[in-house]
């Protein structure tokens, strides 16, 4: 959630640091789980995902030019799917 608060306030956000960060909403916790967070059944946060995945929303604080640092480990997540995935922006 922090980082989609940064997402949505570029213009307040000086840097983002984050210890496994959720990055995949559907691969971290599931959209079941999820879906309560944000005000919505599970089938609409799923018809709604790229809306609300943090990774699909960095374009805005790719823009504004801040700097991001995740630390990530596949053991302590659920997979590949959840890590950043920042070179699509670079």
């Amino acid at each position: 959630m922090t980082l989609n608060w940064a997402v949505e306030n570029p213009e307040k956000v000086g840097a983002f640091a984050g210890i496994y960060p959720v990055c995949n909403i559907a691969s971290y916790s599931g959209v079941a789980k999820a879906a309560p967070a944000y005000g919505l059944t599970p089938e609409e946060l799923q018809s709604e995902l790229a809306e609300h995945n943090p990774t699909d929303r960095l374009a805005p604080l790719v823009k504004n030019r801040i700097p991001l640092f995740a630390i990530s480990a596949t053991q302590q997540v659920s997979g590949k799917r959840n890590r950043f995935c920042f070179p699509r922006f670079c």
